[in-house]
């Protein structure tokens, strides 16, 4: 009787440690991944540990500074499909201080005209030199984006030297949704031409 006492104590034991292990090890993580940008490894991940925001939960602005347009997009090249004509960009999601990104696909239109614009700009006034990946430039609605020494290069010089650090503004015909097809109306590479 008293090895019973002593061993049913230790058997429910052993029961509520397999079972909490077991469940544990069987609960599905998050379906919902967020891309970052590992500085470390140097490498794009999707990890679980970041709250992800998405871009149809930010209330929209009415752009009347020109600073909330919906039609913009910035971020890194990714690649492009020439089969389908979409450019594939790693976007910044908006209000994570460029810690968030998501993969957009942009359809590409038939002329492929790509601007060009430098990897700093300098102040005429102050003579401070800033990073353009770091500006800001307004657009209101109904207006086309524009940069600071943009200049047009070839399609095919960008995708020949275009990287994964290559960074993008773009600018969409409409504005972004995440269902339907997006259409490039201007698309800006920074530092391929300096």
């Amino acid at each position: 009787m008293k090895r019973i006492l002593i061993l049913f104590p230790i058997i429910v034991l052993c029961g509520l440690a397999f079972f909490y292990l077991y469940f544990r090890s069987n609960l599905k993580k998050p379906s919902a991944t967020t891309l970052i940008y590992n500085a470390d490894s140097g490498k794009w991940e999707n990890t679980y540990n970041v709250p992800k925001i998405l871009r149809e939960e930010v209330d929209k602005d009415p752009n009347e500074d020109g600073l909330h347009n919906a039609t913009i997009l910035r971020g890194y090249f990714d690649h492009y499909d020439d089969q389908n004509s979409e450019l594939v960009m790693k976007s910044v999601l908006p209000f994570t201080m460029n810690m968030q990104y998501e993969e957009v696909k942009l359809k590409t239109s038939p002329a492929k005209v790509v601007y060009c614009s430098p990897s700093t700009i300098t102040d005429k006034e102050t003579q401070k030199t800033y990073l353009t990946k770091d500006l800001r430039f307004p657009v209101l609605n109904n207006e086309t984006m524009k940069i600071t020494k943009e200049k047009i290069i070839d399609f095919n010089d960008f995708l020949k030297y275009s990287k994964a650090d290559t960074y993008m503004f773009v600018q969409l015909t409409n504005d972004f949704t995440k269902n339907g097809a997006n259409y490039i109306k201007k698309l800006v590479v920074i530092g391929l031409c300096d």
